[in-house]
């Protein structure tokens, strides 16, 4: 049995919320961001992370900033 190359699809045209490369058509269909990955360095690069940090950006600044203050 041969390993055929798997070829992915994506007429659904999802997208990551944070990046915007396109969610292949295969992956679940809660998926939102692209994978984890781990860069040669050691670094981690995540969507999901990265996404979530600048949500909550003003939030976060705002407790700190109150914090300051006391």
């Amino acid at each position: 049995m041969e390993n055929q190359p798997v070829h992915k699809t994506y007429l659904k045209g999802r997208k990551c919320l944070h990046c915007s490369k396109p969610i292949a058509d295969g992956e679940h269909g809660l998926t939102k961001f692209c994978e984890r990955q781990v860069l040669p360095d050691g670094a981690v690069q995540s969507c999901k992370d990265d996404y979530h940090t600048a949500q909550n950006k003003e939030l976060t600044s705002l407790c700190r900033s109150i914090a300051l203050h006391h």
